[in-house]
């Protein structure tokens, strides 16, 4: 008797073992969360400037919830969240690589490894516009160049010569920004440049202005990191500095226009403050084109007393 219970429990035992096999098969071997997308948002800004960057394309294998989490590529992180977009302000310049990671929201344990990182390039906000006004022949108080392009907008309302130098602090003239007759208004641009053979060097400086009426100026001192593709095209009337385009590696025709009886001169100039071509430099009406093979992000310093177009594409 004995022996056969002995044998029934055994059979019985065996079934239970089986059945606890067969509901094995049926339960995940691992509990995972892929890694997330690359995280997408600007890849430049300024400092003291909030940027957000959003990422996704993560979900657990288990059904659960998942939250994301931003490194910041400086020593800080933003907060787990569900939510995929976060936001950053940075407050020193350099170069940040931006990446994302993905967690089960129902057991944190459960990570993923880190995202490809998105390079973010910051850099110091422009200084703060400089604005001078006055009524006849006056000079400036000193003000500060840094490095990079600096563009200066005059208005004047007398009938006689407007004359403006800009000179340094060592009694240097360094450019002659106007020279006109009669009422004005229009804007001058100059490079300032560490060791420059040409152009301003950082430091103070100031202006001598020269006028029979009321005259201003505001001086600013953009820091353009991005610019408009090709084709691109601009227009005006008079002396201007044209907004920034980019210009691709190759081969770049400047095809131009103007319909003025005086100068008409172009400068090409880098957003750092380089010179890097005179492109038009003749009087009276114009039509042509001129080929350029540098890359980046470039402004026109145009002069000119007419209407003018100016259209850049790859050729």
């Amino acid at each position: 008797m004995k022996r056969k219970v002995d044998t029934v429990l055994l059979l019985g035992l065996s079934m239970i073992l089986l059945g606890l096999a067969g509901c094995a098969d049926l339960t995940p071997t691992g509990h995972t969360v892929p890694i997330p997308n690359i995280p997408s948002g600007p890849s430049s800004g300024e400092v003291g400037q909030s940027l957000t960057y959003s990422t996704g394309g993560s979900s657990c294998n288990q059904g659960h919830s998942v939250q994301y989490l931003f490194d910041w590529g400086d020593g800080t992180s933003s907060a787990w969240s569900s939510s995929t977009t976060a936001s950053k302000t940075w407050n020193s310049t350099g170069t940040y690589q931006v990446k994302a990671q993905t967690r089960c929201e129902a057991d944190p344990s459960v990570v993923s490894a880190w995202s490809s990182a998105r390079s973010v390039s910051v850099t110091a906000p422009p200084p703060a516009p400089i604005r001078f006004s006055g009524r006849g022949d006056t000079v400036t108080d000193t003000f500060h160049l840094t490095e990079g392009l600096a563009t200066f907008e005059f208005r004047h309302t007398g009938r006689s010569n407007f004359i403006v130098w800009l000179y340094d602090t060592g009694g240097n003239r360094v450019d002659l920004l106007v020279n006109v007759i009669g009422s004005y208004s229009g804007t001058a641009v100059v490079g300032v440049r560490a060791g420059a053979l040409w152009g301003a060097k950082p430091g103070l400086h100031l202006l001598e202005v020269k006028a029979d009426g009321a005259w201003d100026v505001t001086i600013r001192q953009p820091r353009h990191t991005s610019g408009a593709g090709l084709p691109w095209e601009a227009r005006g009337t008079g002396d201007s500095v044209s907004s920034p385009f980019v210009l691709p590696a190759g081969t770049i025709e400047f095809t131009f226009q103007h319909t003025g009886r005086s100068n008409f001169i172009v400068w090409l100039y880098a957003a750092d403050g380089r010179r890097v071509d005179l492109l038009v430099n003749v009087i009276g009406a114009y039509s042509g084109s001129k080929v350029v093979g540098v890359r980046g992000v470039h402004v026109l310093a145009i002069s000119a007393d007419g209407q003018w177009s100016v259209v850049a594409r790859q050729r």
